[in-house]
């Protein structure tokens, strides 16, 4: 080995290995900066597509908090005749689970000042709280099975031939947690619709 290492290199093996090396960084610097421009366009339509979300969020819980107070003054026979309403409240709800079950990291760094502050309205708390409440909603109504159907429809699985099986695992866990949900006194005192009013 020493005596390779001391043996004369030839100059004309030398150039070509200079070459050879410029070329690679010139290559490997290339990838980089093409590598790091995607990088900055897909970090600035992230930015980009969080604040969309938490400006959408903020119109929607200023629309759902409305609804709520429709639930809570209007009758039950009433409620049951706006199937547009529940509707939409089963989207969100299914929706709602899918994005905190799935992508619930990607919303980790998105919030207006402190994460922390009960007020911030798109902090875990309040969007939690904001699904439990449609939920209850769901449940009074006896549509909260509508769910997980509604989870069903819109998945990127294909619907199995058995009913009783989900396509994937989240499917499943909403559906399981759609369920137990309808068993349990989940109505806050704020929500509380009566039974005989929906009689």
């Amino acid at each position: 080995m020493r005596g390779l290492l001391e043996a004369p290199l030839d100059q004309a093996w030398l150039a070509n290995l200079a070459r050879s090396l410029e070329r690679r960084l010139h290559f490997w610097t290339s990838e980089l900066e093409e590598t790091w421009a995607a990088w900055h366009d897909a970090t600035a339509c992230m930015h980009n597509a969080g604040q969309d979300a938490m400006g959408v969020w903020r119109e929607i819980a200023e629309v759902l908090e409305s609804a709520c107070q429709h639930f809570e003054t209007q009758e039950g026979e009433r409620l049951v005749k706006k199937p547009e309403l529940q509707s939409a409240l089963v989207a969100f709800a299914a929706r709602s689970l899918e994005v905190e079950l799935v992508n619930s990291l990607g919303l980790s760094g998105l919030h207006d000042g402190d994460a922390s502050n009960p007020q911030n309205q798109f902090c875990v708390e309040s969007r939690l709280n904001m699904l439990t409440a449609v939920l209850d909603l769901l449940s009074h109504l006896g549509a909260l099975d509508r769910v997980g159907e509604e989870l069903l429809s819109t998945s990127s699985t294909p619907k199995p031939e058995s009913a009783v099986a989900m396509p994937t695992p989240t499917s499943r866990a909403a559906v399981q947690m759609a369920h137990r949900l309808e068993v349990l006194p989940l109505a806050r005192p704020s929500l509380e619709v009566t039974s005989e009013g929906l009689e």
